[in-house]
C-alpha cells in the first residue's frame, strides 16, 4: 500500500511539474519579432485594471499588430502602452519585441529599418 501511495505521489508531482513547465514556456519564453507600426494611432483610452475597471489618472494606447519572427512566421499580437501620460509609438516606424505564444514578453522597442533582418523585412512588406 505504501508503494502505491509513493508511486501516485511521484506521478502527481511529475504531472504538476510538467504542467508548470509548459505554462512557463508558453507564457514567458518568447522569440524575437519585428513589426511596422500602423499609420493610424489608436485612440487614447482610460487604462483598465485586471478586473476590467477603469483606473483613475492612467491612460493606454491599445495596439493590435502583425509581427514577423526571425524565422519568418507571422503572428498577431496585442499590447498596451500605458501610464499617466503615455506616448504612442511613432507611426510607420519599425519595432522589435519578444513575443511568446500568449503575449508580448519584452518591448516594444523602436528601431531603425537597417536593424531589421533582410528576410523579415521582405515579409513585413508583404
Amino acid at each position: 500500500m505504501k508503494k502505491i501511495l509513493a508511486i501516485l505521489a511521484v506521478l502527481m508531482v511529475s504531472l504538476i511539474g510538467y504542467c508548470g513547465f509548459k505554462y512557463y514556456q508558453q507564457t514567458y519564453l518568447g522569440t524575437e519579432a519585428y513589426a511596422i507600426v500602423p499609420a493610424q494611432v489608436p485612440s487614447k483610452e482610460a487604462a483598465k485594471d485586471l478586473a476590467g475597471q477603469p483606473e483613475s489618472d492612467r491612460y493606454a494606447y491599445h495596439y493590435k499588430i502583425q509581427v514577423v519572427t526571425k524565422n519568418g512566421q507571422k503572428m498577431t499580437r496585442t499590447f498596451d502602452i500605458s501610464g499617466r501620460n503615455p506616448q504612442p509609438l511613432p507611426a510607420n516606424s519599425f519595432i522589435k519585441l519578444t513575443a511568446s505564444t500568449l503575449r508580448v514578453v519584452v518591448g516594444p522597442q523602436t528601431i531603425s529599418e537597417n536593424e531589421v533582418p533582410v528576410n523579415v523585412l521582405a515579409k513585413l512588406y508583404d
